[in-house]
């Protein structure tokens, strides 16, 4: 997070920090399966490179999200977080 007197917090770089610890993670074989929720294609290069580690890769996102193609095709496997799906796993 970055903070700035009179301004609320905002992330910066988190998205590059995730897909850094996506591949890392993927290398040392840390996990063998990694669900991303997001419609960010900016992941597409992380997740091509976990699964060239051998990882199982699934896209979790939420109705209205634009998806690029190339970026959905990347994943073996995806599913739509839909209200009714949500509504199940709330505590």
């Amino acid at each position: 997070m970055q903070y700035s007197p009179g301004n609320p917090p905002r992330q910066k770089g988190v998205d590059m920090k995730i897909g850094i610890d996506l591949v890392q993670m993927s290398m040392n074989h840390d996990f063998t399966h990694a669900v991303l929720v997001t419609g960010d294609s900016d992941f597409l290069y992380a997740v091509q490179k976990s699964k060239e580690e051998g990882i199982h890769a699934t896209l979790a996102y939420f109705p209205g999200t634009q998806i690029n193609s190339e970026f959905l095709r990347c994943f073996d496997n995806n599913f739509l977080l839909h209200d009714d799906l949500l509504d199940k796993w709330k505590l």
